[in-house]
């Protein structure tokens, strides 16, 4: 009974394979600057970048900045102010050890600003590497309305895609707005948006990126001026089944944020920061979902006990017999 307890705690224990990420890491990020001055479609994708009407002068701008920590270890920190009042502002950051995020923040502006970050490395499938394992945390969508005039909806918004790549690939000479990973692994988003004096409303995947949501209200409390979401940290697993034992393959992460004002007294604004590099970073681990069982202390303790206790009968045994 005591060696069958023992051998449950032994595959109900788990640990996994931090991910170490190689020098040939290339992060980038782009900021882009639309009109918004029509109301908000809630079916439409933060970040669709594929989509955006390059080319329209008065209405769109674009900033892009690539770096290669293979060429160059520096951090690579970038933000782009698009008026002198910052009522547009895009940033990010990352290194080489793997910490990334990037925001985006509106005001006073009848305009959107979309911040985009990639992140991507290159690996080699060892026979431990089944499944890819993602964190991401540290994540929030805040809104805030005194009471602009404008017809449309103010909206926060963030989303996060994975993407696998057969082969190394080199993003570090290339606009990551032309850039065509094919089908992502993992697509989700979630946007808060609304107005006030007509409420605030979450839509998109709010279902997997959880968290607590908040309403402001107004001095005498009677209505409501704004809202916050702040999402909980959340893990998903991606297969690598398609890549073979000693295949290149190649990970791109790629997290977006928006936020959209709408004139006078409105504010918006979404944050993302994770450490992708290491704890709560990724990781590989083996099987769909799960990773090579390792004893822990008080399990090596019990399956002792058990070996111990079969011994025991065992000598009983050849005592009797003799």
């Amino acid at each position: 009974f005591v060696a069958v307890l023992a051998f449950s705690g032994l595959i109900s224990t788990q640990v996994a394979q931090a991910v170490v990420l190689p020098r040939n890491i290339v992060s980038a990020v782009d900021y882009f600057r639309i009109n918004s001055s029509l109301p908000e479609d809630p079916n439409r994708k933060v970040a669709n970048f594929a989509s955006l009407p390059r080319g329209l002068n008065a209405n769109f701008d674009q900033a892009v900045n690539v770096r290669s920590f293979n060429d160059n270890p520096q951090p690579h920190i970038t933000t782009e102010v698009f008026d002198n009042n910052s009522g547009l502002l895009g940033s990010s950051y990352a290194d080489a050890q793997g910490q990334w995020g990037n925001s985006a923040h509106a005001k006073f502006k009848r305009f959107a600003i979309h911040s985009r970050s990639i992140y991507s490395a290159n690996f080699t499938k060892e026979n431990y590497q089944d499944v890819l394992t993602t964190k991401i945390s540290n994540t929030s969508l805040s809104v805030l309305d005194y009471g602009s005039q404008d017809p449309g909806f103010i909206m926060a918004g963030f989303r996060f895609a994975v993407y696998l790549l057969p082969g190394n690939m080199d993003f570090s000479n290339q606009d990551p707005g032309d850039l065509v990973y094919g089908t992502a692994e993992f697509d989700k988003e979630v946007r808060l948006h609304g107005r006030a004096g007509r409420g605030f409303q979450l839509f998109g995947d709010y279902d997997f990126f959880t968290g607590v949501y908040a309403e402001e209200f107004d001095a005498f409390g009677t209505q409501f001026l704004g809202a916050s979401y702040d999402l909980n940290s959340v893990s998903l697993d991606i297969a690598l089944d398609q890549f073979s034992v000693g295949q290149d393959f190649t990970v791109v992460w790629m997290a977006s944020t928006q936020a959209t004002a709408q004139g006078g007294e409105t504010f918006a604004d979404a944050q993302f920061w994770d450490p992708i590099g290491g704890t709560p970073g990724p990781f590989f681990s083996v099987g769909p979902g799960t990773s090579s069982p390792v004893p822990e202390p008080a399990a090596i303790w019990l399956f002792g006990s058990g070996l111990l206790g079969l011994v025991g009968i065992s000598a009983r045994k050849t005592q009797t017999e003799s």
